[in-house]
């Protein structure tokens, strides 16, 4: 059964025309008609396939190239800029720990000289 609905789906792919050459509606239509000939899919399988289809379609691709290239220039600086952020925080806090620890060294020798002296 399975190897029929991959044979199917090789046929409808090997007939199909190019994308840019297609009418939607006329593309579903054939699509229709090359799910007809599969053997093993019911009529539901069938709307719920169109219907994600055609839901799909509203969408752009995953890959589009995007109209303007400002928005993915301020998306790359965003990220850059929160980065480079979370790294001075990071090495400001470590500047800071270790100026207090040499600052508590500092009073810690400064308080035994003063016992000593006693």
């Amino acid at each position: 059964m399975s190897d029929d609905l991959l044979q199917g789906l090789r046929d409808a792919v090997a007939d199909a025309v190019p994308e840019a050459e297609v009418d939607s509606k006329a593309d579903l239509n054939e699509l229709m008609k090359a799910l007809e000939k599969i053997p093993g899919f019911s009529g539901s399988d069938k709307e719920t396939l169109l219907r994600n289809l055609a839901m799909n379609r509203a969408r752009p691709p995953i890959g589009d190239v995007v109209t303007n290239p400002w928005v993915e220039f301020s998306i790359l600086f965003g990220l850059t800029s929160l980065v480079v952020l979370l790294i001075a925080f990071i090495g400001y806090r470590l500047y800071e720990n270790m100026a207090l620890k040499e600052k508590r060294k500092e009073l810690k020798k400064l308080q035994k000289e003063q016992k000593k002296k006693k």
